[in-house]
């Protein structure tokens, strides 16, 4: 393991190093560790993850091509959000998220409404206790589980790299949000549409969620 709590690396797991530097990095991006404009000094980041330099540099190359670092005079610099990408990211996300349910609802079986039910009870576990960081992993797994119902993996993996991209927008700008019971209550009322196979209301209801979160995130941008 890398000896710094925010860049670990599972050597455990039997992928190439490059490839956990690239998890590690991409993961303390998107959830704020590192913020935008901040430099990432290669040498010091491999000495945090007790990694060669090599893996990293590789990383860094990566998460240029995805947008996250940009590479200048500077060296490696944390890239900062586009307001016009964010609404971008939502505008991709209700599409994506809108066929998944619609997917969802066809393969739905009792077995996915206790994962789904179980998802929103630690939601409403962790909305009792204040907890925003758990209310927020709860909110993605329920997310991604209707997307893995979908049975469409590509989708799924689409579904859940959006959602972490618009994460990294909220971990930034958004602490503690007074949408998330309205947020949560929406999810409810999804699962009862999937439970009943109403494809029309399902697709509906995610439609209108997800254009709720972007109203109420544009006044961050």
């Amino acid at each position: 393991m890398g000896q710094d709590l925010g860049l670990q690396i599972d050597l455990s797991v039997r992928r190439p190093l490059r490839d956990e530097a690239y998890l590690a990095l991409r993961r303390a991006i998107l959830t704020g560790q590192f913020k935008p404009g901040e430099r990432l000094i290669e040498r010091d980041i491999a000495a945090r993850m007790g990694l060669s330099r090599n893996p990293v540099r590789e990383a860094f190359r990566r998460l240029e091509q995805e947008r996250l670092v940009t590479v200048n005079r500077q060296g490696v610099v944390v890239q900062a959000l586009d307001p016009r990408e964010v609404e971008e990211l939502y505008q991709i996300r209700q599409h994506l998220e809108v066929l998944a349910i619609r997917l969802a609802v066809r393969h739905f079986t009792p077995a996915y409404r206790q994962q789904l039910q179980a998802i929103l009870q630690r939601t409403t576990r962790a909305l009792a206790d204040h907890d925003q960081a758990q209310v927020v992993e709860a909110s993605i797994d329920f997310h991604r589980t209707i997307a893995e119902m979908s049975g469409n993996r590509r989708l799924a993996r689409l579904v859940l790299e959006i959602g972490e991209e618009i994460q990294r927008f909220r971990s930034l700008n958004i602490q503690e949000s007074t949408r998330t019971p309205i947020a949560v209550r929406e999810h409810r009322q999804i699962l009862a549409a999937l439970s009943r196979r109403d494809e029309k209301r399902a697709t509906r209801l995610m439609a209108e969620h997800i254009e709720h979160s972007w109203r109420h995130a544009r006044q961050y941008l």
